[in-house]
Protein backbone atom coordinates (compact mmCIF):
# COMPACT_ATOMS: atom_id res chain seq x y z
CA UNK A 1 0.00 0.00 0.00
CA UNK A 2 1.31 3.44 -0.92
CA UNK A 3 1.98 5.56 1.97
CA UNK A 4 -0.04 8.81 2.00
CA UNK A 5 2.96 11.05 0.90
CA UNK A 6 3.34 8.70 -2.23
CA UNK A 7 -0.16 9.70 -3.23
CA UNK A 8 0.60 12.94 -3.90
CA UNK A 9 3.63 14.60 -6.17
CA UNK A 10 5.57 17.37 -4.68
CA UNK A 11 4.62 20.53 -6.95
CA UNK A 12 7.74 21.76 -9.05
CA UNK A 13 8.85 25.58 -8.66
CA UNK A 14 7.73 25.74 -12.21
CA UNK A 15 3.86 24.10 -11.36
CA UNK A 16 4.02 26.96 -8.91
CA UNK A 17 4.58 29.72 -11.42
CA UNK A 18 2.16 28.54 -14.00
CA UNK A 19 -0.40 28.55 -11.24
CA UNK A 20 0.32 32.21 -10.01
CA UNK A 21 0.83 33.64 -13.66
CA UNK A 22 -2.41 31.68 -14.30
CA UNK A 23 -4.32 33.25 -11.15
CA UNK A 24 -2.89 36.81 -12.02
CA UNK A 25 -4.63 36.88 -15.48
CA UNK A 26 -1.99 38.34 -17.21
CA UNK A 27 -0.76 40.64 -14.79
CA UNK A 28 3.33 40.78 -14.04
CA UNK A 29 4.03 39.12 -11.23
CA UNK A 30 6.41 41.43 -9.99
CA UNK A 31 3.16 43.88 -9.29
CA UNK A 32 2.83 41.78 -5.95
CA UNK A 33 6.47 42.62 -4.57
CA UNK A 34 6.44 44.83 -1.70
CA UNK A 35 9.73 46.29 -0.03
CA UNK A 36 9.80 46.16 4.05
CA UNK A 37 13.39 48.59 3.32
CA UNK A 38 15.42 50.74 1.23
CA UNK A 39 17.36 47.17 0.55
CA UNK A 40 14.88 44.57 0.91
CA UNK A 41 12.47 43.70 -2.02
CA UNK A 42 10.15 41.21 -0.92
CA UNK A 43 8.34 38.71 -3.81
CA UNK A 44 5.13 37.63 -3.60
CA UNK A 45 6.64 33.45 -4.02
CA UNK A 46 9.37 32.15 -2.22
CA UNK A 47 11.31 28.29 -2.84
CA UNK A 48 13.74 26.44 -0.77
CA UNK A 49 17.34 28.17 -1.05
CA UNK A 50 20.54 26.54 -1.42
CA UNK A 51 21.82 26.12 1.78
CA UNK A 52 25.17 28.14 2.38
CA UNK A 53 27.31 27.87 5.59
CA UNK A 54 28.36 31.61 5.23
CA UNK A 55 24.39 32.61 5.49
CA UNK A 56 22.87 30.69 7.86
CA UNK A 57 21.84 31.33 11.21
CA UNK A 58 23.96 29.60 14.10
CA UNK A 59 22.48 27.15 15.94
CA UNK A 60 20.97 28.67 19.56
CA UNK A 61 18.16 28.13 21.89
CA UNK A 62 15.98 31.12 21.92
CA UNK A 63 16.47 31.44 26.46
CA UNK A 64 16.69 34.80 26.99
CA UNK A 65 16.67 37.41 30.13
CA UNK A 66 13.29 38.63 31.11
CA UNK A 67 14.31 42.00 31.60
CA UNK A 68 13.49 45.58 32.98
CA UNK A 69 15.31 49.17 32.72
CA UNK A 70 15.90 51.35 36.37
CA UNK A 71 17.30 54.62 36.55
CA UNK A 72 19.19 54.20 39.55
CA UNK A 73 19.12 57.83 41.78
CA UNK A 74 18.15 56.67 45.06
CA UNK A 75 19.38 53.20 45.41
CA UNK A 76 16.63 52.63 48.21
CA UNK A 77 13.93 53.45 46.09
CA UNK A 78 15.50 51.12 42.87
CA UNK A 79 15.75 48.40 45.68
CA UNK A 80 12.32 48.61 46.54
CA UNK A 81 10.98 48.44 43.22
CA UNK A 82 13.80 45.50 42.61
CA UNK A 83 12.60 43.36 44.89
CA UNK A 84 8.96 44.00 43.52
CA UNK A 85 9.77 42.73 40.31
CA UNK A 86 11.85 39.82 41.19
CA UNK A 87 9.02 38.85 43.27
CA UNK A 88 6.80 38.53 40.14
CA UNK A 89 9.59 36.78 37.95
CA UNK A 90 11.97 39.66 36.52
CA UNK A 91 15.56 37.77 35.44
CA UNK A 92 18.08 40.92 35.13
CA UNK A 93 17.91 44.62 35.26
CA UNK A 94 19.51 47.23 33.46
CA UNK A 95 20.88 49.64 35.89
CA UNK A 96 21.16 53.03 34.56
CA UNK A 97 23.86 54.89 36.83
CA UNK A 98 23.15 58.63 37.01
CA UNK A 99 25.45 59.40 40.08
CA UNK A 100 28.83 57.13 41.27
CA UNK A 101 27.95 55.03 44.39
CA UNK A 102 29.34 54.62 47.34
CA UNK A 103 29.72 50.86 48.57
CA UNK A 104 26.83 51.58 51.20
CA UNK A 105 24.66 52.61 48.65
CA UNK A 106 25.18 49.74 46.75
CA UNK A 107 24.93 47.61 49.94
CA UNK A 108 21.74 49.77 50.12
CA UNK A 109 20.43 48.65 46.60
CA UNK A 110 21.15 44.96 46.81
CA UNK A 111 19.63 44.37 50.12
CA UNK A 112 17.85 41.21 50.24
CA UNK A 113 18.86 40.43 46.02
CA UNK A 114 20.37 37.21 45.34
CA UNK A 115 23.03 38.14 43.15
CA UNK A 116 23.61 34.89 41.86
CA UNK A 117 20.14 34.73 40.19
CA UNK A 118 19.98 37.85 38.51
CA UNK A 119 21.73 39.31 35.29
CA UNK A 120 22.75 42.89 35.83
CA UNK A 121 23.30 45.17 33.35
CA UNK A 122 25.14 48.60 34.55
CA UNK A 123 25.11 51.61 32.23
CA UNK A 124 27.87 53.77 33.72
CA UNK A 125 28.78 55.24 30.42
CA UNK A 126 27.84 58.90 31.72
CA UNK A 127 30.44 58.86 34.77
CA UNK A 128 34.23 58.13 34.69
CA UNK A 129 35.47 54.10 35.34
CA UNK A 130 36.67 54.77 38.46
CA UNK A 131 33.18 55.41 39.95
CA UNK A 132 32.61 51.83 39.65
CA UNK A 133 34.97 51.66 42.98
CA UNK A 134 32.05 50.98 45.29
CA UNK A 135 30.63 48.43 42.92
CA UNK A 136 33.86 46.56 42.73
CA UNK A 137 33.99 47.07 47.13
CA UNK A 138 30.44 45.45 47.67
CA UNK A 139 31.12 42.69 45.45
CA UNK A 140 33.92 41.76 47.34
CA UNK A 141 31.84 40.36 50.18
CA UNK A 142 29.52 38.97 47.59
CA UNK A 143 29.07 35.59 45.55
CA UNK A 144 28.48 36.55 42.18
CA UNK A 145 29.71 35.50 38.59
CA UNK A 146 31.07 37.50 35.64
CA UNK A 147 28.77 36.21 33.15
CA UNK A 148 25.39 37.81 35.12
CA UNK A 149 27.17 41.24 35.22
CA UNK A 150 27.59 43.40 32.01
CA UNK A 151 28.76 46.62 32.46
CA UNK A 152 29.71 49.15 29.76
CA UNK A 153 31.81 52.52 30.84
CA UNK A 154 33.83 55.36 29.52
CA UNK A 155 37.59 54.97 30.04
CA UNK A 156 37.46 51.18 30.86
CA UNK A 157 41.42 51.10 31.34
CA UNK A 158 40.50 52.61 34.64
CA UNK A 159 38.12 50.36 35.19
CA UNK A 160 38.45 48.64 38.75
CA UNK A 161 40.48 45.56 37.95
CA UNK A 162 37.71 42.97 39.84
CA UNK A 163 35.46 44.42 37.45
CA UNK A 164 37.84 44.21 33.85
CA UNK A 165 36.22 40.71 33.17
CA UNK A 166 33.10 42.27 33.07
CA UNK A 167 33.45 45.40 30.83
CA UNK A 168 31.80 44.95 27.46
CA UNK A 169 32.43 47.90 24.33
CA UNK A 170 28.81 48.62 23.45
CA UNK A 171 27.04 49.03 19.97
CA UNK A 172 23.69 50.42 19.57
CA UNK A 173 21.29 51.51 16.76
CA UNK A 174 18.25 50.98 15.82
CA UNK A 175 16.27 49.10 13.40
CA UNK A 176 14.68 51.39 11.22
CA UNK A 177 12.65 51.15 7.49
CA UNK A 178 15.75 53.15 6.05
CA UNK A 179 20.25 52.47 5.60
CA UNK A 180 19.87 48.67 7.63
CA UNK A 181 22.69 47.60 5.57
CA UNK A 182 24.91 50.48 5.91
CA UNK A 183 24.04 50.55 9.76
CA UNK A 184 24.51 46.89 10.50
CA UNK A 185 27.77 46.89 8.22
CA UNK A 186 29.48 50.68 10.38
CA UNK A 187 28.53 49.05 13.46
CA UNK A 188 30.09 45.64 12.82
CA UNK A 189 33.08 47.00 11.08
CA UNK A 190 33.98 49.00 14.10
CA UNK A 191 33.46 45.48 16.36
CA UNK A 192 36.16 43.72 14.08
CA UNK A 193 38.69 46.56 14.43
CA UNK A 194 38.19 46.16 18.70
CA UNK A 195 38.66 42.37 17.82
CA UNK A 196 41.77 42.35 15.60
CA UNK A 197 43.39 45.12 18.50
CA UNK A 198 42.86 42.59 20.75
CA UNK A 199 44.24 39.47 18.73
CA UNK A 200 42.32 36.78 20.38
CA UNK A 201 38.13 35.49 21.32
CA UNK A 202 36.78 38.78 23.94
CA UNK A 203 33.48 38.29 25.61
CA UNK A 204 33.42 42.00 25.35
CA UNK A 205 31.13 43.00 22.73
CA UNK A 206 27.34 43.93 23.79
CA UNK A 207 24.87 45.01 20.92
CA UNK A 208 21.84 47.02 21.98
CA UNK A 209 19.23 47.55 19.53
CA UNK A 210 15.90 49.48 19.72
CA UNK A 211 13.51 47.02 17.93
CA UNK A 212 11.38 47.85 15.05
CA UNK A 213 7.61 47.55 14.78
CA UNK A 214 8.37 45.59 11.81
CA UNK A 215 7.88 41.93 12.67
CA UNK A 216 9.98 40.78 9.48
CA UNK A 217 12.42 43.42 9.68
CA UNK A 218 13.40 42.47 13.60
CA UNK A 219 14.01 38.91 12.82
CA UNK A 220 15.97 39.13 9.78
CA UNK A 221 18.30 42.17 10.69
CA UNK A 222 19.35 39.99 14.17
CA UNK A 223 19.55 36.59 12.41
CA UNK A 224 22.02 38.97 9.78
CA UNK A 225 24.16 40.41 13.07
CA UNK A 226 24.69 36.66 14.20
CA UNK A 227 25.48 35.15 11.09
CA UNK A 228 27.79 37.88 10.17
CA UNK A 229 29.66 38.10 13.47
CA UNK A 230 30.55 34.46 13.00
CA UNK A 231 32.07 35.06 9.52
CA UNK A 232 34.20 38.10 11.41
CA UNK A 233 35.52 35.33 13.61
CA UNK A 234 36.12 32.88 11.00
CA UNK A 235 37.87 35.71 8.49
CA UNK A 236 39.99 36.30 11.72
CA UNK A 237 40.83 33.14 12.56
CA UNK A 238 39.36 33.72 15.95
CA UNK A 239 37.85 31.22 18.52
CA UNK A 240 34.33 30.44 16.49
CA UNK A 241 32.97 30.61 20.24
CA UNK A 242 33.42 34.09 20.96
CA UNK A 243 30.24 35.05 21.95
CA UNK A 244 28.22 38.02 21.51
CA UNK A 245 25.73 39.96 23.89
CA UNK A 246 22.34 40.78 22.27
CA UNK A 247 20.28 43.34 24.29
CA UNK A 248 17.04 43.88 22.46
CA UNK A 249 14.65 46.88 23.72
CA UNK A 250 10.79 47.63 22.94
CA UNK A 251 10.72 51.16 22.94
CA UNK A 252 7.57 52.66 24.21
CA UNK A 253 5.61 54.65 21.47
CA UNK A 254 4.02 57.67 23.19
CA UNK A 255 1.64 58.31 20.27
CA UNK A 256 -0.12 54.90 20.72
CA UNK A 257 -2.58 54.38 23.04
CA UNK A 258 -2.25 52.02 25.96
CA UNK A 259 -3.75 49.06 24.53
CA UNK A 260 -2.02 49.26 21.09
CA UNK A 261 1.09 50.01 22.22
CA UNK A 262 1.05 46.73 24.45
CA UNK A 263 -0.20 45.17 21.21
CA UNK A 264 2.94 46.41 19.63
CA UNK A 265 5.29 45.20 22.13
CA UNK A 266 4.46 41.88 22.30
CA UNK A 267 4.58 41.04 18.33
CA UNK A 268 8.33 42.87 18.97
CA UNK A 269 9.04 40.76 21.91
CA UNK A 270 8.08 38.24 19.59
CA UNK A 271 10.07 38.93 17.00
CA UNK A 272 13.46 39.38 19.38
CA UNK A 273 12.75 35.81 20.76
CA UNK A 274 13.06 34.11 17.86
CA UNK A 275 15.38 36.04 16.23
CA UNK A 276 17.43 34.61 19.21
CA UNK A 277 18.10 37.73 21.87
CA UNK A 278 20.18 37.38 25.13
CA UNK A 279 18.26 40.28 27.51
CA UNK A 280 14.92 41.76 26.44
CA UNK A 281 13.42 44.42 27.96
CA UNK A 282 9.81 45.95 27.05
CA UNK A 283 10.19 50.07 28.28
CA UNK A 284 7.61 51.98 30.22
CA UNK A 285 7.17 55.50 29.76
CA UNK A 286 8.28 57.34 32.90
CA UNK A 287 5.06 59.81 32.45
CA UNK A 288 2.19 56.98 32.47
CA UNK A 289 -0.31 56.05 35.10
CA UNK A 290 0.33 53.46 37.19
CA UNK A 291 4.03 53.03 36.03
CA UNK A 292 4.70 49.89 38.35
CA UNK A 293 1.62 48.13 37.22
CA UNK A 294 2.51 48.63 33.42
CA UNK A 295 5.86 47.40 34.25
CA UNK A 296 4.21 44.43 35.58
CA UNK A 297 2.16 43.91 32.11
CA UNK A 298 5.50 44.34 30.29
CA UNK A 299 7.52 41.41 31.87
CA UNK A 300 3.89 39.32 31.87
CA UNK A 301 4.18 39.81 28.04
CA UNK A 302 7.81 37.79 28.35
CA UNK A 303 6.17 35.60 31.00
CA UNK A 304 3.70 34.53 28.79
CA UNK A 305 6.39 33.45 25.70
CA UNK A 306 8.38 31.72 28.16
CA UNK A 307 5.61 30.14 30.86
CA UNK A 308 2.71 29.40 28.51
CA UNK A 309 4.13 29.48 24.62
CA UNK A 310 7.51 27.58 26.15
CA UNK A 311 9.69 29.45 23.11
CA UNK A 312 13.30 29.47 25.52
CA UNK A 313 12.31 25.41 24.26
CA UNK A 314 12.77 26.35 20.64
CA UNK A 315 15.98 25.93 18.51
CA UNK A 316 15.86 28.08 15.83
CA UNK A 317 12.09 28.75 15.43
CA UNK A 318 12.18 30.62 11.66
CA UNK A 319 14.36 27.92 10.46
CA UNK A 320 12.69 25.98 7.28
CA UNK A 321 10.58 29.20 6.51
CA UNK A 322 11.38 30.14 2.93
CA UNK A 323 10.48 33.50 3.31
CA UNK A 324 13.12 34.54 6.27
CA UNK A 325 15.66 32.08 4.85
CA UNK A 326 15.43 33.76 1.71
CA UNK A 327 15.57 37.60 3.27
CA UNK A 328 18.13 36.80 5.62
CA UNK A 329 20.50 35.15 3.04
CA UNK A 330 19.46 38.48 0.43
CA UNK A 331 20.72 41.21 3.54
CA UNK A 332 23.44 39.06 4.79
CA UNK A 333 24.76 38.84 1.48
CA UNK A 334 24.68 42.74 0.97
CA UNK A 335 26.08 43.42 4.37
CA UNK A 336 29.14 40.96 3.81
CA UNK A 337 29.40 42.38 0.56
CA UNK A 338 30.88 45.52 2.13
CA UNK A 339 33.60 43.59 4.38
CA UNK A 340 34.58 41.82 1.32
CA UNK A 341 34.53 44.90 -1.23
CA UNK A 342 36.40 47.17 1.62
Amino acid sequence: MKSFRDQFQAPSRQKWMEKAEKELKGKPLEDLSWQIDQDLIVPPIFFETEVDHLFSPPARMSNWTIGDNYAVSEPSQTNKDLLAALEMGLEGAHLKLTKSLTKAEWTSLFDQVILTYVTLVVDASDLPAEQLNGLAEYLQDQEWTKEQLIIFAKDQANCPSTLQACLRTKYQFSISLEDNVEQLYAQLNTAEAQLQKQKHGSNQHLFQIKLSPNFYLNIIYIQALSIIWQNILDANGLDPHTPIYIQAIVADDGTLDENTQKINATVQAVSAVVAGVDYLQIETADQIENKSFNRRINRNIQHLLKLESFMDYVENPSAGAYYFDNLTKEFTEKVWAKFTNS
